[in-house]
């Protein structure tokens, strides 16, 4: 009798731990999550990769819905093939664009674009780091 207590009490023990645990991919805030990947490479492997100059100090966001576009986003994709994705919420990809550089404006503008294209890019460039964020 006393087995099938402390098998009861270990049940009872497994299924509150497994209702206590958060799913990563689910926010507490009910945000929505976006699937994002990120990366910080040098200027000129930006340059020698994608065949685009970048401006130390300046940014760019693009929609990719063009061929060109998709082109370029595909040289980006292939800088991130040992990446894995995020799964960030629009206040998380917002505190991404703060910690580059990004004034709180811009970052929340930034985030809110980003969030609501289906396919686009932020590109900054820092002295000779290039950040960038693919959705």
């Amino acid at each position: 009798m006393k087995h099938k207590k402390d098998y009861a009490l270990f049940i009872i023990l497994i299924l509150g731990y497994l209702i206590g645990c958060q799913n990563d991919v689910t926010d507490v805030t009910n945000e929505e999550i976006y699937t994002v990947w990120t990366n910080a490479i040098t200027d000129s492997e930006f340059q020698s990769a994608c065949g685009i100059s970048t401006t130390d100090g300046y940014y760019v966001n693009v929609e990719e819905n063009s061929s060109i576009l998709w082109d370029l986003s595909e040289k980006l994709s292939s800088l991130l093939s040992n990446k894995d994705p995020h799964y960030w919420t629009k206040s998380k990809i917002k505190d991404w664009f703060i910690g580059r550089g990004f004034g709180e404006s811009e970052s929340t503008q930034e985030a809110a674009w980003i969030t609501t294209v289906d396919h686009g890019f932020v590109v900054s460039r820092t002295r000779g780091t290039v950040y960038y964020i693919l959705k």
